[in-house]
Parts: C-alpha cells; structure tokens; sequence
C-alpha cells in the first residue's frame, strides 16, 4: 500500500525540507565518535562526490530526446515509469557512477541518480512552458496588451496562474527579452547541460 497522497487534477506535489543542526557523529563498524569539524568534512565530501556524479548524469542526458523519454513517463517496453526520479532512471539504464576506480555505497548512486533525474524532469517543465511563451511572443514584450496576456496563458501547456506583480529584482535576461529579438525555442536544453553552482542549475534544482 503506497503511503502518498492521491493527487487530484492539475495538482502536483512539492517535497519540504527542514535544516537540521549536526553535532556528532558514530563510524558504524568501530563505535568511534566523530567531532562536528570532521563530521563536517565527511559531508562536504560525500555531498561533492554526489554533485559530480550527478553533473555528468545530467550533462550525458542533457538532450531534447532524453528529456522527453523521461517525460513521456514510459520506459521503452510502454511500462511507466516510477515516480521516484532515481528508480525511473535505474528502469532506462541511466547510471551514475563515480570517476576513477572508487566503490561508493548504492546510497551514493541513487543520490546522484535523483538529483540527475529531478533536474532533468525539471527541464522538461521549463522547456514546455517556455515554448507555449514563445508561440504567443508580441511585437512588444515591453507593453504586453490584456489580449496579448491571455495568449500567453492560453498558450501555456500547465495552466499556471495568471502572473501576479513584477519582480523588484529582475533578472538580467529580462532586459534581454525586453530589448531584444525573439529567443530561440531550444534555449532550456544547452548543451552539456547547466554548471553545477550555476543561476540555470539552481533553478532546476542542481
């Protein structure tokens, strides 16, 4: 019996996240107590070993046909896929492994293979709601006219919220967009997939 909550029409669910304050540590096999100092740099480690693995999980995936594989939410038997990022790319033999000759745990793997996974779901959202923007585009974007606006949302493929007020802080693209030609429709998937630390990796979660 699955433990999550049915999802109704045009509803999706969102994954919380609380900070936790780590004060020691206990190496498992030996019983030795570890100070905060060297827990904190275990973490550090395990955490950067993972974005690695996941950075060269999503930079090989990081194309319009893959993402739409992993969209279309079935394997290629016609199964579907698992909701869990790191199981449905385990089903289309998407792996994860780290550089060299290092062993880690499955733990490590599935990790890498999640947060790959979550971003390149992501993209798939970006690209779509992106393209429904750009097959509405204005002569111009400046000064959008109320018919104009509901192109926009009649266009968009998730049926998002009418926009509410402007950011205070726009973003440098948006003098671009404002100032520029139309952009380009494949301008969600670069190539080689967004830097891990990069504006285009956090907003997909990587």
């Amino acid at each position: 019996m699955s433990g999550k909550l049915p999802l109704g029409e045009g509803e999706m669910a969102r994954t919380a996240c609380a900070r936790g304050l780590l004060r020691a540590g206990v190496v498992e096999k030996m019983g030795e107590t570890l100070s905060v100092a060297v827990l904190a740099q275990r973490v550090g480690w395990a955490a950067d070993l993972v974005s690695g693995m996941a950075a060269e999980l999503l930079a090989e995936h990081w194309n319009a046909a893959d993402v739409g594989v992993l969209a279309s939410g079935e394997d290629m038997g016609g199964q579907k896929l698992p909701s869990n990022a790191w199981m449905a790319l385990r089903r289309l033999s998407w792996t994860a492994a780290p550089a060299g000759d290092m062993k880690v745990n499955d733990r490590i793997v599935r990790m890498a293979q999640e947060q790959a996974g979550r971003a390149l779901r992501a993209a798939n959202w970006r690209a779509e709601l992106t393209a429904g923007a750009l097959a509405t585009w204005p002569a111009d974007p400046g000064k959008r006219t109320a018919q104009e606006w509901d192109a926009v949302r009649g266009g968009d493929p998730w049926r998002l919220a009418p926009p509410v007020e402007c950011d205070p802080f726009p973003h440098p693209a948006d003098h671009r967009l404002h100032h520029e030609e139309r952009p380009s429709a494949g301008r969600c998937l670069r190539a080689g997939g967004p830097a891990p630390g990069s504006a285009d990796a956090a907003a997909v979660g990587v």
